[in-house]
Parts: structure tokens; C-alpha cells; sequence
């Protein structure tokens, strides 16, 4: 959605904050997605929708610390570890009152998933071996 709009993801955040119709539009996109089946959905919520839609999911969070998010997205975004560290920093604290305040959600709680798999200990097709395995038992 900050890309349908022309914004960065440190502005759409911004502006999500004082627009919280656009929370509820991406969440209902998302929901309405979810609901089809047969899909992989990656938001900072996705976990929630899934299961305040009653959804049978296999939800996974996948953590590393900061300092190695910073470095990630700098490298990916052509910018400063510091101004990547402090954009995101911004971002996370600005969604997290955001959620609060709109759904009583604090996204810190991980309690509701049912993988949170650190993404500096393991790669991509770890990761990736590790959802599949639960996706699998989950739905066989």
C-alpha cells in the first residue's frame, strides 16, 4: 500500500499512524485473502488476522536483532546502517501504538505463533524447511 501511494515504508508509516483506515483496509485485504485458502501471507499482523479469523494457519514469525535488520535494509535500500537503524526503530514504535490503540494488539506478544524462528540462526532455506515441516503437519 506505501508503494500504491508513492511513499516510503518510514512515510507510509507516518501516515498510516494518523490514518487508521488504512490499517483496516490492508487488514481486510489481508483477511479476505487468508479466507481463499492455499496462501502465504507475510504481515506484521498476519499472525492476528489468522487467528481472529478463526483461520487454521501455520503462523510463523521470523526475528533477528536489530542491528542486523539495519544492516539488511541499508544494504537493500542503498542507505546508512544508522538512518536504517533509526527508520526502523521509528516504524516499530509507531505500529506497535498504533495496534494497540486500534485492535489491543501488542505485537511484541509472540505467545500467538506458533514458530518464531531467528533468522541469524538459520538461512533462508532453514527457514523455509522449518514452516514447510509445520505447514505439513498442520495440514498434512
Amino acid at each position: 500500500m506505501a508503494a500504491e501511494r508513492g511513499m516510503t515504508l518510514p512515510d507510509f508509516g507516518r501516515y498510516a499512524a494518523d490514518h487508521p483506515e488504512v490499517d483496516v483496509e490492508l487488514d481486510a485485504r489481508l483477511a479476505a485473502r487468508a479466507r481463499r485458502g492455499d496462501v502465504v501471507i507475510e504481515s506484521r499482523l498476519a499472525g492476528w488476522i489468522a487467528r481472529n479469523e478463526g483461520l487454521t494457519a501455520v503462523a510463523a514469525f521470523i526475528v533477528c536483532s536489530p542491528a542486523e535488520r539495519a544492516r539488511r535494509v541499508a544494504e537493500r535500500e542503498a542507505i546508512s546502517v544508522e538512518q536504517a537503524l533509526a527508520d526502523n526503530d521509528e516504524r516499530q514504535q509507531v505500529e506497535r501504538k498504533r495496534y494497540l490503540a486500534l485492535y489491543g494488539i501488542d505485537v511484541d506478544d509472540m505467545s500467538i505463533y506458533d514458530l518464531v524462528l531467528d533468522s541469524e540462526a538459520f538461512g533462508p532455506d532453514e527457514l523455509a524447511d522449518h514452516i514447510v515441516a509445520a505447514v505439513r503437519t498442520t495440514f498434512g
